[in-house]
């Protein structure tokens, strides 16, 4: 799989841009603030329709535009897709209080269903952003199992939506509880109907409890094995999962707490409050490991992502790294850049990265890739 085109229309602060990619190394050098992470960012989101920058898609809109276009042409095994992406807002005069017309397309019909788009364009990113996964809050950490879940298994993502929607339901039964306590009939009802929800609960949310295990037992021995790759040290890395509750108990715990939860009108209990830590040598990271441990331990999570999707779906996805040059010293990066380079060989990896100073990458690798110039927007190969 590679992305071989990509035509972008006001996103962000990019212009008017039609480009073709190199399938295996592009590179983009440009200033601080020039547009080279918006590049990325409109890749990524061809691929999960969300930014890694931001959770207001109002903002990906250029300023002083009331929309914004993508299309990319991918290609898989000589038959080319294609996504097109469209948002416009309905108050022109006001970005900020309207809301936005979404359409997406494949193949130039029409998806009624944003999940049939996961998994056409399948990608990886690392930002420097990214060091948050390991000291940053939980939330950010269940973000990054379910982009990686929903990815190659689109059951997964179908369930985490409708676990989702139980969730939102649910809460406002607990809303309408608290309203009518001590009012009969109406709270012997709402407490039927709490517990017709609570099932839901527990049939939507054992698989995703399930499935992120899985997928932690899977990526503990290839972050291993990568990070001792990058980082030149046999430290042991170990990725543990931290459930909200257990399968076997998640009943009995939303019965326990159901009091708390009508008191807080919210559901405390389930994978939506679920966490995960990472361990250096048995030492939790987030509290006391270097930076620079930290930053190594999220890039070669992110290379971990690589090689599991290549496992489940035989297609390698798109790498995309957002700044290397800074984020690592030169022994890390010379490391990252040789073993991503064994993948491109081997396995067809299509990589993309920005820089500041082209000199800051090996000669080797620049030897091999398509150099993009990027100025204020402008973008020239």
């Amino acid at each position: 799989m590679f992305l071989k085109e990509i035509t972008i229309k006001n996103f962000r602060n990019l212009n008017e841009l039609n480009l073709n990619f190199d399938s295996r190394i592009n590179i983009f050098v440009g200033e601080n603030g020039a547009g080279k992470t918006n590049l990325l960012e409109a890749i990524y989101f061809l691929g999960i329709l969300k930014s890694f920058r931001t959770n207001q898609d109002k903002q990906l809109i250029k300023f002083g535009e009331v929309e914004l276009f993508l299309n990319g042409k991918i290609l898989k095994e000589n038959t080319e897709t294609q996504i097109n992406i469209s948002f416009t807002a309905n108050n022109e005069a006001s970005l900020n209080k309207a809301s936005l017309q979404k359409k997406v397309r494949i193949n130039n019909k029409a998806l009624t269903r944003i999940i049939d788009l996961i998994g056409q364009l399948k990608v990886v990113v690392f930002s420097p952003e990214d060091l948050e996964i390991v000291k940053g809050s939980p939330a950010i950490r269940r973000r990054f199992l379910d982009i990686e879940l929903s990815q190659v298994s689109p059951s997964y993502l179908y369930n985490l939506q409708r676990y989702l929607k139980i969730i939102k339901q649910r809460n406002q039964i607990l809303s309408m509880l608290k309203r009518n306590r001590g009012i009969m009939p109406h709270m012997e009802l709402d407490l039927k109907e709490l517990e017709a929800w609570d099932d839901q609960l527990v049939e939507t949310g054992i698989p995703i409890i399930r499935k992120r295990q899985e997928l932690l037992n899977e990526l503990n021995p290839l972050i291993n094995e990568i990070y001792h790759q990058i980082s030149g040290h046999r430290q042991e890395i170990k990725i543990d999962y931290k459930p909200c509750v257990v399968e076997e108990d998640f009943r009995e715990k939303l019965k326990v707490r159901q009091e708390n939860e009508i008191r807080q009108e919210t559901t405390l209990i389930g994978p939506h409050r679920d966490d995960i830590s990472f361990y250096i040598n048995n030492i939790n990271a987030r509290y006391f490991a270097s930076q620079g441990q930290q930053r190594t331990i999220a890039i070669c999570l992110k290379l971990t992502e690589l090689q599991y999707q290549y496992h489940h779906t035989q297609e390698l996805p798109i790498l995309l790294l957002d700044d290397i040059t800074s984020e690592l010293d030169e022994i890390k990066r010379e490391a990252l850049l040789n073993f991503i380079g064994k993948d491109i060989n081997k396995a067809s990896l299509q990589v993309f990265i920005t820089t500041t100073h082209l000199d800051e990458l090996s000669s080797d690798f620049v030897k091999e890739a398509c150099i993009f110039k990027v100025k204020q927007g402008d973008i020239s190969h």
